[in-house]
């Protein structure tokens, strides 16, 4: 959509042979509300900004990561 920009989290959960995969997401936007992260691992911009993605494993493990993402608005 317009002035929307949308990135999927690539993610890869090792040992490969984890018998849980399963990961969830939480975000810090700047400025706040800039961006969303959906259960799925979507980024959604709706204006310029950075945001910072943390996916952790479901299975109490302690393992995660930090993915940062930084969007700028152009004029069309």
């Amino acid at each position: 959509e317009k002035g929307e920009l949308r990135y999927q989290i690539n993610y890869r959960v090792y040992p490969d042979n984890a018998t849980e995969k399963k990961v969830s997401f939480s975000y810090q936007a700047s400025p706040e509300g800039c961006a969303t992260v959906d259960e799925y691992g979507v980024v959604n911009f709706t204006s310029s900004g950075m945001i910072k993605v943390f996916v952790i494993t479901t299975d109490g493990g302690d393992a995660q990561d930090t993915v940062t993402v930084i969007a700028k608005a152009t004029k069309n």
